[in-house]
């Protein structure tokens, strides 16, 4: 898979959903995640960030 490669993810705050998109990111995809309830974005994010690579 590319950065061509577009995923969307429901749920990237835990469980699956985080270790699915986890998984995609490494593996070079765009990954766009959806949580279920609004947080302020700044700790989620961040964690997102540095699991993924993105920081």
């Amino acid at each position: 898979m590319s950065n061509s490669t577009v995923v969307v993810v429901t749920g990237v705050s835990s469980g699956i959903g985080r270790v699915a998109a986890g998984k995609f990111a490494r593996r070079d995809c765009r990954v766009f995640g959806t949580v279920r309830r609004f947080m302020p974005s700044g700790p989620v994010d961040a964690s997102l960030r540095k699991t993924f690579g993105l920081a």
